[in-house]
């Protein structure tokens, strides 16, 4: 499912539809909440769009994810 909804990302990206390719992502972190390139993407949209909470939601999802490197943890507990 996770390389369809990647296709679908490329695709909406490259059609310019970043709404589109932020919100495929989002369904990528639900089933992989530690998927960097989707994390990134939702991570630029979020910034860019200047939706803090989101954003520090997004980060503390993130930064919850068992298995993660405690360097990884606090650099994202950090932001």
């Amino acid at each position: 499912r996770i390389p369809r909804l990647r296709e679908m990302v490329d695709a909406l990206r490259a059609r310019g539809d970043e709404d589109g390719a932020a919100e495929s992502a989002r369904r990528i972190l639900e089933i992989d909440p530690a998927d960097p390139e989707a994390l990134a993407l939702v991570e630029d949209r979020l910034r860019r769009r200047a939706d803090w909470g989101g954003l520090r939601e997004l980060l503390l999802s993130a930064a919850r994810v068992p298995g993660l490197p405690v360097e990884a943890r606090t650099a994202r507990l950090r932001e």
